[in-house]
């Protein structure tokens, strides 16, 4: 625009030069030509072509030389034309007709030029407006966007925490297990020594036991005979054979039934297992997916910005030092598309003018056509315009008149001239302006490139940690279980103990019952044998009769030590095999508490491994809300490059034109 204006400034100073070097000749032509012998008649017709000779380009010319080069140039033109009337009037009248002309095309170029410079000016008022309106949206979508990184950041808070959540559920999981592990160990060990199905058989037949007891030492007690107390002792003893049997049986289905859910649980543990293997893998998996993406994008934004340094070599109005924040980098890619198509229209809008400019032109290549057919018309009609001076003379004062007008519309036209550069200069600070905030947030952003980095690191770093804490915490698990299996092993033991102590005082008591009833009978006995003698005299056949129910109660006494002896083993028999029952009872009571804690771990355990699949679709949700929002962050990495080759290149394109 500025260089237009120059243009059409030497322009006019080339036209006023050649007028004022013409203007003096006529007058003085005028001053000597006043008889009316030269006058034509049709001097009326001629008269309103004069009007149309000046142009305003010949206007704006005259009022752009002063008033003193025209009054210092008239003394000399006049002795020039004093000294060449009487040789040269034709060419003088040549001369002015050229003039005129001059005059004509400097006005109608001036007039065209007027047009031009309003309508510039009005674009130049839209594209402020549209900026202004740009400006505007860009703040609004910055404050949108720092709004969605603060959301942004909140969500990856959240999903820290639920990391850190889910790796102790893991850790807690882990302990449990393997806890629950050796408690099946346990039980499975219980029921291979102790033989029982269920614990109400067990009782039921403990209290058979006792009954048969307290029934045998009843018969023991009350029976005068030693057969019928063996005889019933015989029938007892087959019965215990015959409860151990059905107990066997009963202790041989059980460990079946131990087996079966020990088998299940472990099948139940390697699946959870495997699936908590699945999800570590998938983990692991997403995080070098997100890293690897991370990288490309890396690599996109270093690539993009040795393009825009390489750029910013060509352009001169950029600025090194600014650094950028994501936000408004969008904000300015967007700016420079609504710009970019404000571009085209522009270039579309310069089109047209181009093209209107061309049929300007070619109007006036067919004037000057004219003009030249006219110009043969004037040769043949310079006695006409010798007659028509007078009234030229008149015109020539409301000329001037126009001209003192056209002086101050040119003073008013330059003034917003200077309007216009000064706006164009705050444009091209701004311009300079969104460069500087725009090397400023690509600069930021690459700084939150290398934050992202190096939190992913610390990130990867607690997790190895981790590994290390739940490698110590299961070396200690395996210590704490080497000493609960040392004090279940000691307990049992305690309880043996006691039983056989009550076992013994029990039966110390009975065979001190069985033997002061054995003392009895011998000193019974004895003093039987011993009364005769002490009496007086008693005859040989009474005596032989004496010795031989001697050595019969001697026979029968040592018969009946030999089947107390047999009683007293097969009691002590039984005795062991009370103890072995009472054993049995408190283990089997034992596992029943074992197996209803382990059921109610097992409820925990589902319980808490649906709440885990649960925040497994959580966060399988969240990584694919991340992958999305990954895929836009490429798209708009992708149309950043794109918007930033464009700017090169009309940076590039106004660079070759200035």
């Amino acid at each position: 625009m500025a260089e237009d204006m120059d243009s059409a400034d030497t322009q006019v100073g080339d036209v006023d030069s050649s007028s004022n070097a013409s203007l003096p000749e006529p007058s003085k032509e005028s001053s000597r030509e006043t008889t009316p012998e030269s006058v034509p008649t049709n001097d009326q017709s001629d008269r309103p072509k004069p009007k149309k000779r000046l142009t305003l380009q010949e206007r704006l010319a005259q009022a752009a030389k002063g008033k003193k080069k025209p009054s210092s140039t008239t003394p000399t033109s006049l002795s020039r034309t004093t000294s060449n009337e009487d040789q040269k009037p034709d060419l003088d009248l040549q001369m002015e007709i050229e003039r005129l002309k001059l005059e004509n095309s400097a006005l109608t170029k001036k007039l065209n030029h007027k047009s031009n410079f309003d309508k510039e000016r009005n674009d130049l008022i839209a594209k402020l407006a549209s900026k202004d309106e740009t400006i505007e949206q860009l703040r609004k979508e910055g404050e949108a966007l720092s709004l969605k990184e603060l959301k942004l950041n909140e969500s990856i808070k959240k999903l820290k925490l639920a990391n850190q959540d889910l790796e102790e559920n893991i850790r807690d999981y882990s302990v449990k297990s393997e806890e629950s592990s050796m408690k099946l160990e346990e039980l499975t060990d219980f029921l291979k020594t102790h033989k029982f199905k269920t614990i109400d058989q067990v009782v039921s037949k403990y209290e058979e036991v006792v009954k048969e007891l307290e029934v045998a030492k009843a018969g023991l007690e009350n029976s005068h005979t030693w057969e019928t107390k063996y005889n019933e002792l015989v029938v007892s003893h087959e019965e215990a054979n015959a409860a151990k049997k059905e107990l066997l049986k009963e202790t041989n289905e059980v460990k079946i039934e131990l087996n079966m859910l020990k088998r299940q649980h472990k099948l139940e543990i390697e699946s959870k297992n495997a699936t908590i293997k699945e999800l570590k893998s998938q983990m692991s998996a997403s995080k070098q997916s997100f890293a690897q993406e991370i990288s490309r994008l890396e690599d996109k934004i270093e690539t993009l910005r040795l393009e825009n340094e390489s750029n910013e070599t060509v352009s001169e109005n950029v600025n090194e030092d600014g650094k950028v924040d994501f936000d408004e980098f969008s904000k300015l890619s967007e700016a420079h598309r609504i710009l970019q198509k404000q571009y085209l229209s522009s270039q579309e809008n310069w089109k047209a003018i181009e093209s209107n400019l061309s049929l300007k032109v070619d109007n006036l290549s067919s004037s000057v056509e004219s003009l030249k057919k006219s110009k043969h018309k004037l040769t043949q009609d310079l006695a006409k315009v010798n007659n028509s001076m007078h009234l030229q003379l008149k015109e020539m004062e409301k000329l001037e008149q126009d001209k003192i007008k056209l002086q101050e519309e040119r003073n008013q036209l330059q003034l917003t001239v200077e309007m216009k550069e000064n706006e164009i200069v705050e444009i091209t600070e701004k311009f300079e302006k969104f460069k500087g905030i725009y090397n400023q947030e690509r600069a930021a952003l690459n700084s939150k490139i290398q934050s992202l980095n190096d939190k992913i690191k610390e990130e990867k770093r607690p997790e190895r940690l981790n590994l290390i804490r739940d490698n110590s915490v299961s070396s200690g698990f395996s210590w704490d279980n080497e000493i609960k299996l040392g004090e279940s092993s000691t307990t049992p033991a305690i309880n043996r103990d006691f039983s056989t102590f009550l076992d013994r005082n029990i039966s110390s008591s009975s065979f001190t019952e069985i033997g002061d009833d054995i003392d009895d009978r011998e000193q019974y006995s004895f003093t039987g044998q011993l009364a005769p003698p002490v009496g007086g005299g008693v005859p040989a056949s009474s005596h032989s009769n004496n010795i031989q129910l001697v050595n019969k109660m001697s026979s029968n006494i040592r018969r009946l030590e030999i089947e107390l002896n047999t009683l007293k083993d097969e009691y002590s028999k039984i005795s062991t095999e009370k103890e072995k029952v009472e054993q049995e009872l408190l283990e089997s009571l034992k596992l029943t508490d074992e197996i209803k804690l382990l059921h109610s771990e097992l409820d925990s355990l589902k319980s808490v491994i649906k709440d885990k699949e649960i925040q497994e679709q959580r966060m399988l949700e969240l990584i694919g809300e991340k992958s999305e929002q990954v895929e836009e962050l490429k798209a708009d990495v992708v149309d950043l490059k794109e918007l930033c080759k464009l700017q090169v290149q009309q940076l590039v394109e106004q660079s070759s034109r200035v």
